[in-house]
């Protein structure tokens, strides 16, 4: 058995407080006294200053691994298209952790829109230096074929495996080393989830397999409520890892937190931490708008079929093939005049159209008013273009 590295994704979050930290202050100083391994998501959204990465690096204990999300400007905006010199900014800043042995898989994302391109992967991968290592998580099936496989192993590239209602959680090693992501099995957002025992049992003899094959690195995403490092504490022992005494009492304080909400252990559903919004990207925003089945429809409509007439942060006239869609933020209205619409409209969720009209759009812009309109739901008014 190869070494197998648990953890989550981020560690920073405030409704953690409570059942799994004390307080706001020293967060990191207390995860890393119970992981081993940590995947840095706020690298996706922004920059950290170098003076933090410093301090990760050396407030970390020995044999600790920081993996860590590449930019969206690299995988979302520009579609890893051009991007030698952003790539070059990413890995300085890392440096701080490679150089102290602490540097873990570098994660690219790609978005849910991003078809499958043989061409576009090599590129990519040839640019990449041989002293890091990297991973892929593809968000559209089209990836999912043995041409893809035979171009990551070529490059000793991983092939991230995920827990989604999206893809399959298949277990492929393309590198010298396994990435596992649990993204939760929910809805609106999927990673607003806890996982069952029966569920995390599942994984047991996957991880396993893998681990006798390559070192394994884990992340949960489900960081809701600190489910997160619930699951993961979980899986770890019904993996049969040595947990540190800290992560011991980190487990029993969760399972006696989540004790009291529910008897039965399970957590009820819950809303949405404060600020979470902000941090969601289009495809994210999204999944709070629409089921699985209509957004991976949207995702197959040709962004040639999308005429935008007029599109600001105010304003959005367009068509998706030959239906219109109007939206108005001062009046906080939404028209549109598909036949699914006229079905969902009344739940205030998306069809199709709305949802490639969305992708097509800027990020900034989709992001903007994605986000105005989720938080403004309930004074949104979705209605066919007949009323």
């Amino acid at each position: 058995m190869k070494r197998i590295l648990l953890g989550t994704s981020g560690w920073s979050y405030e409704d953690w407080i409570g059942p799994f930290y004390k307080e706001k202050k020293w967060m990191f100083d207390h995860y890393v006294k119970i992981f081993d391994t940590v995947e840095i998501n706020s690298t996706f959204y922004a920059l950290p200053p170098g003076w933090m990465v410093q301090f990760w690096a050396k407030k970390a204990p020995e044999n600790f691994e920081f993996a860590a999300k590449v930019p969206k400007t690299i995988t979302h905006k520009k579609k890893l298209e051009s991007t030698e010199k952003e790539l070059e900014t990413f890995l300085d800043l890392m440096e701080p952790l490679r150089k102290e042995g602490k540097l873990g898989p570098l994660l690219f994302q790609l978005p849910p829109g991003l078809k499958f391109s043989p061409d576009l992967l090599k590129s990519l991968l040839e640019g990449l230096p041989s002293t890091h290592k990297f991973a892929v998580e593809f968000r559209d099936p089209s990836w999912l074929n043995n041409e893809t496989w035979k171009i990551l192993e070529a490059h000793n590239v991983a092939y991230v495996v995920v827990d989604e209602p999206l893809l399959p959680p298949d277990l492929v090693l393309t590198a010298d080393f396994v990435y596992i992501r649990w993204h939760g099995r929910g809805s609106r957002p999927w990673y607003n989830y806890h996982y069952s025992k029966e569920e995390l049992q599942e994984w047991v003899p996957k991880v396993r397999e893998a681990a006798s094959k390559a070192k394994v690195y884990g992340y949960f995403n489900n960081h809701f409520k600190a489910f997160a490092p619930k699951n993961c504490l979980e899986l770890a022992e019904m993996l049969g890892l040595e947990l540190k005494p800290q992560a011991v009492e980190a487990k029993g304080k969760l399972e006696e937190w989540f004790e009291e909400i529910s008897p039965e252990g399970v957590p009820p559903p819950i809303s949405e931490p404060k600020g979470l919004i902000e941090t969601l990207s289009v495809e994210e925003l999204l999944e709070s708008f629409m089921d699985r089945r209509r957004f991976e429809r949207a995702k197959k409509i040709p962004e040639s079929s999308v005429q935008v007439i007029e599109a600001s942060p105010q304003s959005i006239r367009a068509k998706v093939k030959e239906y219109r869609v109007e939206l108005d933020v001062s009046r906080r209205l939404l028209l549109h005049d598909c036949a699914d619409w006229g079905r969902v409209c009344v739940k205030k969720q998306f069809c199709k159209h709305l949802g490639r009209l969305f992708l097509s759009l800027p990020d900034e812009l989709a992001e903007q008013i994605l986000r105005r309109i989720l938080r403004e739901k309930e004074e949104w008014k979705f209605r066919p273009f007949t009323e």
